[in-house]
């Protein structure tokens, strides 16, 4: 499972959330998981995010009081955590992760 803490004002976010529907795309057969998370904006502001990064068909959630992104400790937005299905943390990055570490960390949890 990916979860991707984002903002619908972040431009390099949608970048990454394409990147993200691409894998999940990819791997969702295998029962890969995507949620990408917003940083408590509206529903409205969301939706226009979701279709500038291509609306991808994963999960997505708005974090009303941050509750998850306080718990999973995101000093930043764009921070995209991987979790394999024993639920430990294989990457985490706090800003734009590297594309090729994000997709290698996605696949390293099919091996």
């Amino acid at each position: 499972m990916v979860v991707f803490f984002m903002a619908a004002w972040c431009l390099p976010c949608a970048r990454v959330a394409a990147t993200l529907d691409e894998l999940y795309k990819q791997y969702r057969d295998k029962g890969f998981q995507v949620l990408a998370v917003d940083a408590d904006e509206t529903p409205q502001e969301l939706a226009r995010f979701r279709q500038l990064a291509g609306n991808p068909g994963y999960f997505w959630a708005i974090d009303e009081g941050q509750r998850a992104t306080n718990a999973y400790r995101v000093r930043s937005l764009d921070a995209t955590i991987v979790i394999n299905a024993q639920g430990l943390v294989v990457f985490r990055s706090e800003s734009v992760p590297d594309e090729g570490a994000l997709r290698q960390a996605v696949a390293g949890l099919f091996r």
